[in-house]
């Protein structure tokens, strides 16, 4: 499982949660997620874990305890009815380009490509039009994959060291 890092990135996990409802977080609850989640979460394996300090297990299945803070009274505050249309997908552009050289950001990449695909893509290729090289290409910025980069070059070493010279890196 990996640790998602920043305030951004718990926003855009616990809101991909909170859409599923038809929900979104007040300001007030923007300010408590900030506070009581951030660097607290970790996704992995098809599920997002909330790392507790005070229980036994160390981590909750972050569903389930948003789901808890909904229904207290004294959190319920916290959650709004979302703005957008159930029906459309809400599209939340980043401020920065996950795959380009300046703002390369796996946590971003891996969030987006999960519950944006078609937005991934659009980044992706407008990286790659920038100079963050080729997605396709685990030794480029835009592509940028280490498990890849050591699969291929275990299994093919002519092909791997023509991707590297050719990733601009």
């Amino acid at each position: 499982m990996q640790t998602v890092e920043g305030t951004v990135n718990t926003f855009a996990v616990v809101r991909s949660i909170l859409r599923e409802e038809g929900l979104d977080l007040s300001p007030e609850g923007e300010a408590f997620i900030a506070n009581s989640m951030t660097n607290k979460i970790r996704i992995g394996g098809g599920k997002a874990v909330l790392i507790a300090e005070r229980e036994a297990t160390g981590e909750l299945d972050l569903f389930a305890h948003l789901r808890v803070l909904r229904q207290s009274e004294a959190t319920q505050r916290y959650f709004m009815a979302s703005r957008s249309d159930a029906r459309v997908q809400p599209v939340n552009v980043p401020a920065r380009n996950p795959w380009s050289k300046e703002d390369r950001n796996l946590t971003q990449q891996m969030l987006l490509e999960n519950t944006q695909p078609e937005l991934a893509k659009r980044l992706k290729a407008e990286a790659k039009q920038n100079g963050a090289g080729d997605p396709s290409n685990p030794f480029s910025l835009a592509g940028w994959n280490l498990t890849k980069q050591m699969q291929m070059q275990r299994a093919d070493p002519e092909l791997a060291a023509h991707m590297e010279a050719n990733a601009n890196v």
